[in-house]
């Protein structure tokens, strides 16, 4: 694998939760610089407005969006081209734990989200990947502060799971996030509280290649 396709695998997006301008554009853009999974979260929208934000984004990179669960199934997002859902935390909480095996059997892929480095542990196998943070001062919640720094130096070398840093991680702090051992980065804030997103999204991708 070429540095550059390492770098857009250990790279994920956030959607931005409000309607920023020309978001379709940017979504197709980034996806053409290699943005290599999406991840929608809109919590306040309509569910026409997020069919209309879907619609907008070039079929071909259907494949690499990642809906909240709540989504699964709807027979309006056709599987498999939305195979890929995000369990919160507290909603896994609430799942028994064997179905999230049914739903990796049928070709769903799973992701979701801790906030304890010992919680990684007791994850379903089936979750291909967890978000863990916030890694810093969170960007784009004010008040969200970082994870105690010995915690996060606890994270398990290895796990079945994959561990994406989340929180305040930005272009300038990304190689400290990733020298915790964490498989790659999630942004939210630090792309769409830019000035350019795009421009942002690019520098992203840049600090991760140079990363280790």
């Amino acid at each position: 694998m070429s540095s550059t396709a390492k770098a857009m695998d250990r790279l994920i997006l956030i959607s931005d939760p409000g309607h920023p301008p020309d978001e379709a554009l940017l979504l197709n853009r980034m996806f053409a610089e290699g943005l290599s999974l999406l991840h929608l979260r809109k919590p306040e929208h309509k569910p026409d407005e997020l069919y209309s934000l879907l619609n907008a984004i070039n079929p071909v990179y259907h494949g690499r969006i990642v809906l909240p669960f709540s989504l699964a199934g709807d027979r309006r997002l056709p599987f498999p081209e939305y195979s890929k859902v995000h369990f919160f935390e507290q909603l896994r909480e609430r799942t028994k734990p064997e179905y999230f095996g049914t739903l990796q059997a049928r070709g769903y892929t799973l992701s979701t989200s801790v906030h304890e480095v010992t919680s990684i542990a007791t994850l379903s196998p089936a979750f291909a990947y967890t978000f863990l943070g916030p890694v810093f001062d969170s960007i784009s919640k004010p008040g969200y502060a970082a994870m105690d720094r010995a915690m996060l130096a606890s994270l398990p070398v290895s796990s079945k799971t994959k561990v994406f840093g989340l929180g305040g991680i930005d272009e300038y702090n990304c190689s400290e996030a990733l020298a915790f051992g964490f498989d790659g980065v999630a942004v939210l804030g630090a792309v769409w509280q830019s000035k350019d997103p795009l421009e942002q999204f690019k520098k992203m991708q840049q600090c991760l290649m140079n990363g280790r």
